[in-house]
């Protein structure tokens, strides 16, 4: 199976999953199992709230991006160096509103405080790429 890219997921390889129809998005490491590939899920946010009770594992959907090679190799699409959090927000502002829109919307303004929720999503993201505290 490939990524969006293009790249090859392999076992052990450091993903990034996006799903449109659930709105969630997940990290975390791909492994072998019964059907194929499957992700072991290290982090999970859905409409921007990290989810602390979010499934362990899962397939692997269509929106997938290889984020680290299982070998430590950085993909070039990801870049050569670690990104900073305010690359992971844009990136994750970006990649957000092309799947969903309306999800990007609610991210940027939360319905009940208004609040810019994609700085505290990148955060938590940033940290589980680089293997930091949120």
């Amino acid at each position: 199976m490939k990524d969006s890219f293009g790249i090859e997921i392999e076992e052990g390889d450091y993903i990034l999953s996006a799903s449109t129809s659930g709105a969630r998005v997940k990290v975390g490491h791909a492994y072998q199992g019964n059907n194929g590939l499957m992700m072991r899920v290290d982090l999970s946010a859905q409409y921007g709230k990290q989810e602390h009770g979010h499934r362990k594992s899962g397939q692997l959907g269509h929106n997938v991006v290889v984020l680290r090679k299982a070998d430590g190799t950085v993909p070039t699409h990801v870049g050569a160096s670690v990104p900073s959090v305010d690359d992971v927000e844009s990136e994750l502002r970006d990649l957000l509103a092309n799947l969903d829109y309306d999800l990007h919307k609610a991210q940027e303004h939360d319905e009940e405080t208004g609040e810019d929720k994609y700085p505290e999503m990148a955060r938590a993201f940033h940290a589980g790429i680089t293997g930091g505290s949120a």
